[in-house]
């Protein structure tokens, strides 16, 4: 008998978790940093980019687990902006005068060194996932189970 194919099931690959939890958590961190630097108000103006922004990412990865073509491009697309943003940050901050991976050593405020660390993980995972992407171009990002 043959299985019908609807019942097999697919899971993405293991290396498309981590990074992606870490991409969401840095997500998650942009709140607590918020209401600690700008207090209710920032959470009301900065929602809609953030939320844009989350959108973006997770349509695309949604999209690009399920095989279709417009999946890869928008997490390509999100992940050269997310990447690109934190690679900016990182050689701005430098270029001024404050050494690369600056807030590493920036232990005075516990909040803001957390989420900080986080970004920094989030940059390695979104240059990760970049490479992988990329690398991974036109082969399944899913895996059979079962």
């Amino acid at each position: 008998m043959v299985t019908p194919a609807l019942s097999v099931k697919r899971r993405p690959v293991l290396w498309l978790w981590v990074p992606t939890a870490v991409v969401l958590a840095n997500y998650a961190a942009q709140v607590p940093y918020g209401l600690h630097l700008y207090g209710p108000q920032a959470i009301a103006r900065g929602s809609v980019p953030l939320l844009i922004t989350l959108l973006w990412f997770v349509a695309g990865l949604w999209l690009l687990i399920r095989a279709n073509a417009v999946g890869y491009w928008l997490t390509l697309s999100f992940l050269l902006a997310d990447f690109g943003f934190y690679l900016y940050n990182l050689i701005g901050g430098w270029v001024h005068g404050y050494g690369l991976f600056f807030h590493v050593w920036q232990f005075n405020d516990l909040i803001l060194w957390t989420v900080f660390m986080i970004g920094y993980a989030n940059f390695l995972a979104a240059g990760f996932l970049l490479l992988a992407l990329i690398h991974h171009h036109g082969k399944s990002l899913t895996k059979t189970v079962g």
